[in-house]
């Protein structure tokens, strides 16, 4: 087992979150765990990007406590893929890598591969990718930057059946020793991720 596995990152403790009085979330309790992916549901407009908008310091909650250990590294993929358009996809990646975690021309050209990203894709312009191609370019973005937790919110958005299998399995791999969640609509995608399911409707 990796020294990191089993090792809890970040806690939420009945958290509840109001917008101009009205409820979002009440009483939401989850940790986030090293080697133990979660995928959060529940229906459209529950709660469910508030949850990592909370998670990642964006948004205070209204009673409740969010514990983050000491040091730990977020990246995250939002429902906008949030690309610096005038780059290419493999620089778009790269602007988040720290020298000491650059993955060389090899590694990266694998990493585009293994989302179905040719090299020729990864070196165009993101503005001149289609909608597929960018969502791949933002996963692989947050996927390869230096985090020991990767938040996910609808992260297959525009993926065909095939581009989904395929970067769900990149995922799982990029993520067996990290903190993982995953914001979706889909129930097939806990599979997909070998993660538990945490259902906000039940929460």
């Amino acid at each position: 087992m990796n020294e990191a596995e089993g090792r809890v990152l970040l806690e939420l403790q009945n958290v509840c979150k109001c917008y101009g009085g009205a409820p979002v979330l009440r009483g939401v309790s989850l940790a986030l765990t090293c080697g133990a992916p979660v995928c959060v549901t529940g229906r459209s407009g529950i709660g469910k990007t508030t949850l990592l908008r909370l998670m990642l310091g964006l948004e205070r909650p209204d009673s409740g406590a969010v514990l983050v250990r000491e040091g730990v590294r977020f990246s995250a993929v939002f429902q906008e893929n949030r690309l610096i358009e005038h780059l290419s996809a493999a620089d778009n990646v790269r602007f988040v890598c720290p020298a000491s975690a650059m993955p060389d021309g090899a590694a990266l050209a694998g990493a585009f591969a293994a989302v179905g990203l040719t090299r020729q894709e990864m070196q165009k312009k993101a503005l001149a990718l289609s909608g597929g191609q960018q969502r791949r370019t933002a996963l692989l973005r947050a996927l390869l930057a230096p985090a020991d937790a990767v938040l996910l919110d609808e992260p297959f958005t525009g993926l065909d059946a095939e581009a989904r299998r395929a970067a769900a399995v990149y995922i799982a791999q990029a993520c067996a020793h990290r903190a993982l969640l995953c914001i979706t609509h889909e129930p097939g995608d806990a599979a997909l991720l070998r993660a538990r399911v945490f259902s906000l409707e039940e929460a």
